[in-house]
């Protein structure tokens, strides 16, 4: 090799690492940029986040001291009621619309449930034992909290056929759940409330809640009784009704109700008129007897083989289904779309073992022949008729 060659090999070998150098440069130039520009927005972000945390913190402190200190007013157990009333607050701010958006008990709902225990809790302890408001509280926050964001979720995975997978590992919450919900059905009842406001409400309170937890019952132990079947391999697809533990169980929450509404009517007069001059919260009184009847019966005929024509619930329940259908017909065009179905269902919905069975029965002779008209129409209109029906549809014709 010449000085020539060599001289020019050595000025390419010097530009081409004068060009790695520059590289080299450019590469750790753009990575300080980055480091500042990130820097930057990290700490635009961080200043956001502060302020919307500041904004956050003051408008809660505003809200929860105003409904700290609007409870302080009230004329019984003031301190407890701050507390309960700030539990409160924390359902309706942030559980509930949460849980709506999210899921049940979604993990970002934890921090706000602690924070609403303790308070519940707390706010408890400042109540004595045998206050009959300890059951208004848990009304307000346990009750309304299974109405709000544990009914629907535990309605589908009852009935629906393909409910979200989480449902299957909540079984045991659902049955803590009713457990809750049919223990506190005793204990409203036998509330001694001092609060003029909530002892007027005392008895609509006994009616949601009843209504609720017998609903609740049917819809998780007829699920669980199809898990149990289709185990063993004996589950055919049929309608499952409870059998004797129901009745026995909703038997005695109905002897409850009874007493209470006697009690209510001689001692409470305001919680009694507040449910019975009222005709829109009085079809609810209709409607718990209704419910309560009708799955008693169908659990003795389907189940456990005891039903009787003579069986107390058959004129509960066909003087309720008379009032419910008379306040449908009367008001439907005036219902809400969910009250409609709600009372369309118990009004229209006919039970042709109970027409059939006990159609000599002079208590039901009404029923029956509601049941004949209404299954003459419906032949009419869909061509179909149950073999009972027509039964009784031709021994009724030749009389």
């Amino acid at each position: 090799m010449n000085e020539n060659d060599y001289m020019n090999k050595l000025t390419n070998e010097l530009e081409k690492f004068e060009k790695r150098q520059d590289r080299q440069e450019l590469f750790f130039a753009l990575i300080n940029t980055l480091k500042k520009m990130l820097f930057f927005i990290t700490k635009k972000i961080f200043i956001l986040l502060f302020i919307l945390a500041l904004i956050f913190i003051v408008i809660n402190t505003i809200i929860f001291t105003s409904a700290y200190q609007e409870a302080l007013k009230k004329e019984y157990y003031p301190d407890a009621k701050a507390y309960l009333a700030c539990a409160d607050l924390i359902n309706e701010m942030y559980i509930f619309p949460l849980s709506n958006k999210f899921r049940w008990d979604h993990p970002i709902t934890k921090p706000f449930y602690k924070l609403r225990n303790k308070l519940y809790n707390i706010g408890l302890s400042k109540l004595p034992p045998g206050e009959g408001e300890r059951e208004v509280w848990w009304y307000e926050i346990r009750y309304k909290e299974f109405r709000e964001v544990v009914e629907s979720c535990l309605v589908e995975y009852g009935l629906k056929k393909k409910p979200r997978k989480f449902l299957f590992e909540k079984v045991n919450d659902f049955i803590a759940w009713n457990n809750e919900l049919y223990e506190h059905i005793e204990l409203i009842a036998k509330a001694n409330i001092s609060d003029k406001t909530y002892k007027e409400q005392k008895l609509f309170m006994f009616i949601t809640l009843a209504r609720l937890a017998e609903a609740m019952e049917r819809v998780l132990e007829g699920k669980l009784e199809e898990e149990r079947q289709i185990k063993k391999g004996i589950f055919k697809g049929n309608h499952i009704y409870q059998g004797e533990k129901f009745v026995k169980k909703f038997d005695k929450a109905f002897l409850v109700y009874k007493d209470l509404i006697k009690s209510s009517k001689e001692s409470e007069k305001d919680s009694y008129r507040y449910i019975f001059d009222n005709p829109k919260r009085k079809i609810w009184d209709s409607i718990l007897r209704h419910d309560y009847a009708l799955s008693i019966l169908q659990s003795k005929y389907f189940v456990s083989k005891t039903f009787s024509c003579n069986d107390k619930y058959l004129k509960i329940f066909a003087d309720a289904q008379k009032e419910i259908r008379t306040y449908y017909y009367a008001n439907r065009e005036n219902l809400s779309f969910g009250m409609g179905q709600r009372l369309g269902m118990s009004t229209l919905s006919l039970k042709p073992f109970i027409a059939y069975e006990c159609r000599y029965n002079p208590e039901l002779q009404d029923y029956v022949n509601y049941s004949i008209n209404e299954y003459i129409k419906g032949y009419k209109h869909h061509g179909f008729v149950s073999k009972k029906m027509e039964k009784l549809i031709k021994e009724f014709n030749k009389n």
